[in-house]
This record gives C-alpha cells, sequence and structure tokens, in this order.
C-alpha cells in the first residue's frame, strides 16, 4: 500500500507536517510526500517516515488548489514530475 501526503513546503517542520508523515508510517506500507518549492527542508520528512519526496518545482504557494490537485493525481498514476 502507497500513502502520498501533501506538504505545503513552507511548513515542512511544523509540528502537524512532521505528525502525518508519522502517522502515514504507522498505515503500514511506502508514503510519498508531495511538496512544491525548494527543496530545502525536505530531507527532514524523510526522517519521519516519508521514502520518497517528490518536489514540484513548477508549483508556487500562487497556484490554485486545482493546480496541486492535478499534480497528486498525475502522482498517484505514476506520471511523477522532477
Amino acid at each position: 500500500m502507497k500513502t502520498l501526503v501533501f506538504i505545503n513546503s513552507n511548513h515542512f517542520a511544523a509540528k502537524a507536517s512532521l505528525e502525518v508523515i508519522t502517522y502515514a508510517k504507522k498505515l503500514g506500507g511506502e508514503v510519498i510526500a508531495v511538496t512544491y518549492g525548494s527543496q530545502e527542508g525536505a530531507e527532514q520528512l524523510g526522517a519521519y517516515g516519508a521514502s520518497k519526496v517528490l518536489v514540484d518545482n513548477s508549483l508556487t504557494t500562487n497556484h490554485k488548489i486545482s493546480c496541486y490537485c492535478s499534480r497528486i493525481y498525475r502522482c498517484y498514476y505514476g506520471c511523477f514530475f522532477t
């Protein structure tokens, strides 16, 4: 089983972001964290249980939620981005 977790890149270190990763890991299986913007700070998501951290550099905080949803959908179906 794979669990996708969307993390707001402005809040990598936020307690809630790290708790979501931890709880997803407890479900078992692979945990994939999906985020946007800078990769700086993303490595700590792995320390909390994310087996993969996918960072979409083409999205910024100015994009609408529909952009994020479309990226997560593509991620789920294996159309990974860099």
